[in-house]
């Protein structure tokens, strides 16, 4: 008999924002430079826990969220751990800010100017989120 082999062709749609920061500074200061510059109230949250190789070795990841009154949703990742980071092709970012449900259009360039302004962080860009290969990691807090 012969055997039918099902490939599932599936691609993730990334509905959010994705800044790759630069900060040699700790989370909580670089979050607290986010929330006077964005006029946002990121919050500590639970760590996000990831399975991170073969060996079933975990990792966790400090995060930061915050929802505004117009469900704009903001979340603040710590790529680096002990043992690995959140998003190993990316091992020379700190941080990722996830946005999700901007009310504006023009909203990105406008928070991108404001992460710019900020003197703690050395670097900062846009990304895509599907460039990238791990991306998958970013749905662990859907």
């Amino acid at each position: 008999m012969a055997k039918k082999i099902l490939k599932l062709d599936f691609t993730n749609d990334f509905d959010f924002l994705l800044f790759a920061i630069v900060c040699s500074y700790k989370d909580y200061r670089l979050c607290f430079e986010l929330n006077h510059h964005l006029k946002i109230n990121l919050i500590r949250e639970e760590d996000a826990e990831l399975i991170l190789d073969r060996q079933k070795n975990r990792s966790s990841f400090s995060n930061y969220s915050y929802t505004s009154p117009l469900n704009e949703q903001y979340r603040v990742i710590n790529n680096k751990s002990g043992i690995g980071s959140f998003i190993p092709e990316r091992k020379n970012i700190d941080y990722f800010l996830q946005i999700k449900n901007l009310v504006t259009e023009n909203a990105a360039d406008v928070i991108l100017q404001k992460l710019k302004q900020i003197e703690l962080i050395s670097g900062v860009y846009k990304m895509e989120p599907g460039e990238i290969k791990s991306a998958e990691n970013f749905l662990v807090f859907e």
